[in-house]
């Protein structure tokens, strides 16, 4: 009977002691698994919820501040102190753009050959448009010289590789800005509605219209102030879309293309109208040829290709070379 009882006693140790062994093996893995798994709002809820029954609470409405800590942070006032937060931070790194970002280097000086291109070309710019003010445009009671123009001598004559000083940014963007301000002045100066928001209305929708048409041109923002605060002009103030802005921004641009590649190193424009490559026509002329004499070529290819015979001529001539030259 001992030996049996005894025997028992080992077997039932045995089997707690497994029994036990399992159970800490499942919860490790139930442990585990858990700690994989990020618990939602209403599982810790629930967690809060039984412990606080377990510790003699009803489980409900005791302490629903601690329930509410663990899903919301720390309840309505953990609310405000986020957004508090928020907004310190917000205000922090607004200020710190105050004070750069320090990736970017200031651009070197120019040396004294740009400088001097730099100064001869705006001179230059400027004087011819004075001497058509001057000299002829006030006796006719016209204008031809603005504010605006000194701005654009400094875009195509300082810094001609700019985006901002090529010839469409120059031209589109001086005539679309005169229109605008041409058009807000008749809407609200005329009308006597509101002068000052005429003049920050025609220079916002200006710097507007000029980046949908990708033409940003920053002196196109004074030439639409200059078209609402100017004096009296023809044809309700449109005559000065045409004269003096969309002529004097032609003399500009034709000024910066007979001095400005005058220079050694510039080379302007970049870029005209549409295309970011331009065509360097090196006059390569190919001497050794398989198809017989060079008007022979041309009419072949002409009758070959359907091509005018200019075209064709100015490649056999010339061999063009695509740079890639684009800011």
């Amino acid at each position: 009977m001992e030996d049996r009882n005894g025997g028992s006693d080992v077997s039932s140790s045995i089997d707690m002691w497994q029994s036990t062994n399992v159970d800490i093996s499942i919860d490790q893995s139930i442990n585990r698994e858990l700690e994989k798994v990020d618990l939602s709002d209403d599982v810790r809820r629930g967690e809060m919820k039984v412990e606080n029954f377990e510790n003699g609470g009803d489980g409900n409405n005791n302490n629903d501040n601690n329930i509410n800590k663990v899903g919301d942070g720390e309840g309505p006032s953990g609310k405000i102190k986020k957004i508090i937060f928020s907004i310190k931070m917000y205000i922090i790194q607004y200020f710190k753009k105050w004070l750069g970002t320090g990736k970017d280097k200031r651009p070197p000086i120019p040396d004294l050959e740009e400088i001097g291109w730099t100064w001869l070309a705006s001179f230059i710019g400027i004087l011819v448009l004075a001497l058509i003010h001057y000299r002829e445009a006030i006796d006719a009671q016209m204008q031809v010289l603005i504010g605006s123009f000194a701005a654009s001598a400094v875009i195509i004559f300082g810094v001609p590789k700019s985006p901002l000083a090529q010839p469409r940014n120059l031209i589109l963007g001086h005539f679309l800005s005169a229109i605008v301000g041409s058009v807000i002045r008749v809407a609200l100066v005329y009308t006597k509605a509101n002068f000052e928001v005429a003049c920050a209305l025609a220079v916002s929708l200006s710097i507007t219209i000029m980046q949908f048409t990708n033409s940003l041109h920053p002196p196109g923002g004074a030439t639409a102030l200059i078209c609402v605060m100017g004096v009296e002009q023809r044809w309700r103030g449109f005559y000065f879309i045409f004269v003096p802005i969309t002529s004097g921004a032609f003399i500009m641009l034709l000024t910066a293309l007979i001095v400005n590649n005058f220079a050694r190193k510039r080379s302007y424009p970049l870029y005209w109208w549409l295309f970011k490559n331009h065509i360097n026509l090196s006059p390569v002329f190919h001497k050794n040829s398989n198809s017989g004499s060079l008007l022979n070529q041309i009419l072949s290819s002409t009758i070959k290709q359907n091509r005018p015979p200019s075209v064709m001529i100015s490649t056999l001539l010339f061999q063009p070379q695509l740079t890639n030259n684009a800011p």
